[in-house]
């Protein structure tokens, strides 16, 4: 691909314990605007003391292949990002904690839905056969890769206001 990557992940849904006794590496603020009838992500990125912005365009390849996305970002200046922003579309905010389990790197989102917690789980990899041969090292509740529900898009579209 001339412009983007490729994106390598599984995501599991998590049970609101799966960060007890872990060492978080690092927490990231992330605030996502789905663009209205696009594939279109404006994303906020805080963490210790910086903001990045983004906007985002990710599309799936093939049905059959759950977990592999062809992903395009550019990175945005704060009043890019805000033209942008003008433009409906719903939004979702969460914590994205990051852990290491032996050599895997694991990214878990908080996502605060009305009045309730969603733990998901993204491990990315590298190749399709490493995310093809891997075993999750924390329990879960279900693997959820490919499960539209619980894309971010999904999600904000059901538990957030149009904006």
């Amino acid at each position: 691909m001339k412009y983007g990557k490729y994106e390598y992940e599984r995501i599991f849904l998590l049970d609101n314990d799966c960060l007890r006794n872990k060492r978080i590496e690092s927490t990231k603020k992330i605030k996502d605007k789905y663009l209205k009838d696009t594939n279109l992500r404006l994303r906020e990125v805080k963490e210790n003391n910086s903001i990045k912005f983004k906007l985002t365009k990710k599309e799936k390849l093939n049905p059959d292949k759950k977990g592999i996305l062809k992903l395009n970002t550019l990175y945005l200046t704060k009043s890019e990002f805000d033209k942008f922003y003008i433009f409906d579309g719903f939004e979702i905010k969460k914590e994205r904690h990051m852990i290491q389990v032996d050599q895997i790197r694991i990214g878990i989102d908080n996502i605060i839905l009305s009045n309730m917690s969603l733990f998901i789980a993204e491990v990315e990899f590298e190749t399709e056969d490493k995310m093809n041969t891997f075993s999750m090292p924390l329990s879960y509740i279900k693997e959820i890769t490919g499960e539209k529900q619980y894309s971010g898009f999904e999600l904000a579209k059901v538990y957030s206001k149009s904006k």
